[in-house]
This record gives structure tokens, sequence and C-alpha cells, in this order.
């Protein structure tokens, strides 16, 4: 069963939640808003960050940043040199935001603002997701955006000197929605856009063409490689379907289900002990977390199978972003564990929501 703890009105359309991944701040997280101010009949694109922490069932907002419009987040997966964490935006202005923050007082400071490509003409695109490329290796730290216009740009980090354009490609016809790094396998970098394609990218190639590309129906909105099992991943996109690929063999993915609306987001669960539960963000059809079966495979001929455990249908809008609460996610009895915590935002009803799920009752 699931309930709803508390909503907060975000004032503008939301699109993201992230929440910290590190352990002396993990009741923290953020959410993230793009949106259009018409005045004089002229559009102007304006967003915001607001900074969570969510404790002892309460939640309190800490801090508000004004943006560009904040079309993705990404926390950096460790703290650096004196407890510093990152956090870094895609933005409406083209541009990657990179912030800092101070795990002491937990709050964000606007540390850059790179531009995603070298050559400017006219406005920049709007970049549309964010990937860092250190979940497992933690060296050569990198970031990946994608672009409005199908390119992706991969940009070098130092906690020393920010952000740094290494280059651009480009990489769809259409907007690309969704870029992710392999987390096992950091030279692997995966993309899907509007152009009906999933494509994978060896970065220590020139890029002037993919690994692989599989073309669907409709667009691809969502992509998540597997933190603690090698070489899976899922995808989602407007054919309403999540797919659980293995990238060592493409022809095929190993299984698909049907969440009944698009799918924005894919967070797979971060504990190697619950491996097998993927939540998803399904736009007009709330949140959802799967339960996959068999996952990885024990053998060839193993079937993966997948069965919806929970459905958060209280969202009145797009569902756009959702996270695991990581204060949760390292408890040593997960496995014993009923309650789950979450949040979710959605887009055009203005609305954040911290929820949770009780797996002992299904009624």
């Amino acid at each position: 069963m699931t309930s709803k703890i508390i909503d907060f009105d975000t004032e503008i359309t939301a699109d993201s939640v992230e929440w910290c991944p590190y352990s002396i701040t993990n009741d923290i997280f953020v959410c993230g808003m793009y949106g259009l101010l018409k005045a004089e009949g002229e559009q102007t694109r304006h967003g915001k960050i607001y900074l969570y922490r969510f404790k002892d069932n309460e939640t309190a907002r800490l801090q508000s940043l004004n943006t560009s419009g904040s079309l993705d987040l990404k926390w950096f997966p460790y703290l650096t040199e004196n407890n510093v964490g990152w956090l870094a935006e895609a933005g409406a202005d083209g541009c990657v935001s990179l912030f800092s923050f101070d795990s002491s007082d937990c709050s964000l400071a606007l540390k850059s603002k790179t531009p995603s490509l070298s050559i400017n003409e006219g406005k920049l695109p709007l970049g549309l997701s964010i990937a860092w490329n250190n979940y497992v290796i933690q060296k050569n730290d990198s970031l990946a955006v994608s672009l409005q216009n199908g390119s992706i740009s991969i940009m070098n980090f130092t906690n020393t000197e920010g952000l740094e354009l290494e280059r651009n490609w480009k990489a769809h016809d259409y907007e690309a929605w969704i870029t992710e790094f392999d987390k096992h396998n950091p030279e692997i970098l995966y993309s899907g856009a509007d152009d009906c394609c999933l494509k994978g990218w060896d970065l220590r190639t020139d890029c002037k063409q993919s690994i692989f590309k599989k073309r669907f129906d409709v667009g691809v909105t969502s992509i998540q490689s597997h933190p603690s099992l090698e070489n899976y991943f899922a995808t989602g996109g407007y054919d309403e379907t999540c797919r659980i690929w293995d990238r060592r063999s493409m022809k095929s993915p190993l299984t698909e289900f049907k969440t009944g609306e698009g799918i924005w987001r894919i967070k797979f669960h971060p504990n190697p002990k619950l491996s097998n539960l993927i939540l998803l963000a399904c736009c007009r059809n709330g949140a959802q977390i799967w339960d996959l079966n068999n996952l990885p495979p024990t053998n060839e001929n193993s079937e993966l199978s997948a069965k919806r455990i929970c459905h958060y249908k209280l969202h009145e809008s797009l569902t756009y972003g959702v996270d695991w609460n990581m204060s949760e996610v390292y408890d040593e009895n997960i496995l014993e564990r009923n309650v789950f915590t979450f949040a979710s935002c959605s887009f055009y009803d203005k609305t954040l929501h911290v929820w949770k799920y009780d797996k002992s009752n299904q009624n």
C-alpha cells in the first residue's frame, strides 16, 4: 500500500528529483523546476532548485536557488576534499551549472556555468539530461550532457577548476532526451532520443559511429545502467515499455513489460541486496516499482520476468522525477524492512510528493 506523507507546491513546473548519495547527508534531496514566463508576447525560460531535508518523517525546505531552468540534476557520486559534494544541472540556457555542496551546513552554491558547445551560433540548445561517469570507478571524472539539437557533450571535471568541455558530437537527428554512462565501464555511453533510436558509444573512439543502434517506433526517453550488476541496463520510452538489456548481446532485450504510460526516469535500487527492484517515473501513470525475477539470469535458459509490486497514483499530472530515499538504501536490515519512502514530482500541477510504500500491507 502507498500513502502520501506530505506535498509541496513547487510554484514552477517540476521535472526532476535526486536524493543525496552521501552517507553523512543522506536525508537531503533536491527538486528541479523548468518553466516559461510570458510577458509582452515573449517567453522567457526560468527555473529553480529546491533543497529539502526529510528526517523523522518530516520534510523541510532548506534552500531555494534561481536558475535558467533545470531539466535534469545529478549528484557527484562521492564527497571530495573537505567533505565537499557537487551537484550538476542540465540547464535551459544550454549550460551545465555546477554547484558545490557544503555537507557541514547542507547548502548549495553556484561554482561555474559551462556552455555545452564551443561554437555558439545564436542560442545554445537546451540541456536535457546529465550523467556522471564515476559511479563505480572513481577516476578521470567527467560528465555527459545530452542536448536539444541531438548532440552529446563530454565535460571533464576537477574540484579546483570545475568543468571543461572536451568534445561534442551529433549523436541523434532529434532531441537527445537521455544519456547515461555504463556504471561499470565508463568508456561506454548510452543515449536515447526523439529519433526513436537507442545508441551505444565507445568514448575511446571519435564517436563518428555508434557501437550499437536499436530503432523503435517512438522516442527513447530514459536509460539507467544497473549500479550493482555489470553489463545490465534498462530503457524506457513513449511506447510505455521498460526493457532490460545485456549490453553483451543487444539483439533483443532480456525482458520487457508495459507500464501503461511513457517512462521518463528509471532508478534501479542502489543496494545489491535489492538489485531486482526498479523504480519508474511513468508520466500520467504515477510512480511504479517492479520486481525483476532472475536478474541476473543464472544461465542462458533462465527467463527474466517482471511484476509490479507498487503503484503510487496520487500525482495529478506528468510524473517526471522520482527517487529512492538514500537514508534507507544501505540499511543493514533492508531485507527485513517493510516501509520505504520516496520523493517524486509532477509537471503541470507543480507538485512534489514525499510518500511511503508498505510492502506488508497490500490492501
